[in-house]
């Protein structure tokens, strides 16, 4: 199922898209996280956050959602590192924005490369751990969305909740 799952994932998203090199997935990740404090610190000025969010708005679901699916392709192609590090770090600090597709994206990962994500995880920092375990946990549930109780889902999910002890220490 897992396989299956992420061929499908791959196979959809390789058809769709040309995959981006990881410096430039890096740097759309890095002006999202810029044009969302951006938006964060416009709150309650009249001066021009109805067109900084617009512009947020038309980001995240351009270029930010071709990173996205990038991220996701090398991850789960190379167990890109330096890509899951920045997947992580996108989802921490834009946490507060209407997107999900970090999460979601972060999910996915999860799906095809579950023992390279737990690494990874395992190895951040509490805090961090705290902060995205949340959001791992919804992209996973977004990810097996269609087969929530198969026999495949209910093992990746076990590998998930054995994340969550991390958070509690």
């Amino acid at each position: 199922f897992v396989r299956l799952l992420a061929f499908a994932l791959l196979a959809s998203e390789a058809s769709a898209i040309d995959r981006m090199a990881p410096g430039e997935v890096i740097s759309t990740f890095q002006e999202y996280e810029s044009l969302n404090s951006d938006l964060a610190s416009s709150v309650g000025c009249e001066c021009a956050s109805a067109q900084l969010r617009e512009k947020v708005e038309k980001y995240s679901e351009g270029p930010l959602e071709h990173a996205l699916d990038s991220a996701v392709q090398l991850i789960c192609g190379t167990e890109n590192t330096e890509i899951l590090h920045a997947l992580f770090h996108v989802t921490l600090v834009t946490s507060d924005s209407g997107s999900e597709s970090p999460a979601w994206s972060l999910g996915h990962a999860f799906v095809c490369k579950p023992a390279f994500v737990a690494k990874e995880f395992k190895a951040l920092q509490r805090p961090q751990q705290r902060s995205l375990y949340e959001a791992l946990s919804i992209g996973f549930e977004n990810a097996v969305y269609e087969r929530p109780e198969a026999e495949e889902t209910a093992r990746l999910r076990a590998r998930l909740y054995s994340l969550a002890p991390a958070m509690r220490k």
